[in-house]
């Protein structure tokens, strides 16, 4: 619950920072027209009412590149995850605009977990990359908005390799202490992920947003010891989680658009 305030609270902020566009034009929209007629004298001399008219406006509609542009951003939430936490990953994504309301999106980072149980001192290492491929598409689309409301989906995938380590085992009969150490197991996931978040502008080719996602996973392959305890990208391994971001995002092309000028 703390989390989900959190996210709520950036929600209402970065909604506040959202602006109007000073270079983009107002959407064209349909319009009905309503126009009077005089009614000549001449034509009906009983008459001097005005006549309505009913005129239909042609929806002009612009049409939007294919290509608009890319923009690459990091998570600070993970980070900060990874720094202070049992588990989470230094993230990089990399979006291009195709049209007016699609988002093409890949997403890639290092999943990272050293972990420790209370209970049992079983130790539980890993550091591996992770993948994501997905699109997002813009609930908004509106001018006078600079940022976007999207809906997105992914799918993702990790193959890594983990170590676990657990407390020495006594051999009462060899009067002996055996280590339990094992390195190189090898693990491979497969998950989907809905998400949906927010995105505003703060200065120059700087945006900032958050999203929350819903992760279920599709595949889990495991190693002798069973399901590994951390899915790099995924986080703590089940059948499904809930996980979020919070991401910097620098428009590539407003940046070099800029350096140009």
């Amino acid at each position: 619950m703390k989390l989900l305030r959190i996210y709520a609270y950036i929600f209402v902020v970065l909604l506040s920072s959202s602006r109007p566009l000073s270079s983009r034009a107002a959407a064209p929209t349909a319009a009905l027209l309503w126009q009077t007629e005089a009614v000549g004298d001449s034509l009906h001399a009983d008459s001097a009412a005005t006549k309505p008219r009913l005129l239909f406006a042609k929806k002009q509609t612009e049409k939007a590149p294919l290509l608009r542009g890319f923009s690459a951003g990091f998570d600070l939430c993970g980070a900060a995850m990874a720094l202070i936490g049992k588990w989470g990953q230094y993230e990089g994504t990399l979006r291009a605009a195709v049209g007016r309301r699609f988002y093409p999106v890949i997403e890639g980072g290092l999943g990272v977990s050293d972990h420790t149980g209370e209970s049992t001192g079983i130790r539980f290492k890993v550091s591996a990359p992770y993948f994501r491929l997905g699109l997002d598409y813009d609930m908004c689309n509106t001018p006078s908005i600079d940022g976007r409301i999207f809906l997105g989906a992914r799918y993702a995938f990790s193959a890594f390799k983990y170590s676990v380590q657990a407390p020495a085992i006594d051999d009462p009969y060899y009067e002996t202490r055996l280590p339990v150490s094992y390195d190189g197991l090898k693990g491979f996931d497969q998950w989907i992920e809905l998400c949906g978040g927010l995105e505003a502008h703060l200065w120059g080719p700087v945006y900032a947003g958050w999203s929350l996602r819903y992760k279920l996973r599709i595949s889990d392959k495991k190693s002798a010891l069973g399901s590994p305890w951390y899915v790099p990208g995924y986080g703590r391994n089940d059948g499904h989680a809930l996980g979020g971001s919070f991401t910097i995002v620098i428009d590539i092309s407003h940046a070099l658009h800029t350096e140009k000028k």
